[in-house]
């Protein structure tokens, strides 16, 4: 017998053809999986989990939106509806963003940073709750910004 008749009739060298013959179909399967789903192959610890991105996505989108609230807060001027108008956005703001609820005013739970506008607000000025409520804002802005920097720096 000669050695192509040995190796046609060895079980041994039909299964492991088999074995490469599915090995090379389940890699090529997972290729063409990719491609038609639209995905890609993405090494391990070159990404960024969707559970903190998604935190920072928001703590920055809320910064860019607070220095636009200051930026309108700083070019007022005297006009009362105006700036009756922009504290009444700020509330709005503030409370829709959903920082922690981890104070009560009033009765109602909120976050730190929405019940200090509320009490900033509570001046009889509307000047002076403006005022107020420009700083609140602004140190709101700073601390996120910290936050989001300290958060980039340890990825």
């Amino acid at each position: 017998m000669c050695i192509n008749q040995k190796l046609s009739n060895s079980i041994v060298w039909a299964i492991l053809g088999f074995l490469v013959l599915g090995f090379c179909s389940g890699v090529l399967a997972y290729r063409w999986l990719l491609d038609i789903t639209n995905q890609e192959t993405v090494v391990k610890g070159s990404y960024i989990l969707k559970r903190d991105l998604a935190g920072t996505v928001v703590e920055q989108e809320a910064v860019k939106e607070i220095k636009h609230l200051i930026e309108l807060a700083q070019n007022m001027g005297d006009d009362t509806a105006k700036a009756t108008t922009w504290l009444l956005r700020v509330r709005a703001f503030i409370h829709g963003v959903q920082f922690e609820r981890d104070a009560t005013y009033e009765g109602q739970t909120m976050s730190t940073y929405e019940m200090d506008i509320r009490w900033a607000q509570t001046d009889i000025s509307v000047h002076v709750q403006v005022q107020k409520t420009l700083g609140i804002l602004q140190g709101l802005a700073a601390a996120l910004q910290t936050r989001i920097d300290l958060s980039g720096a340890t990825r």
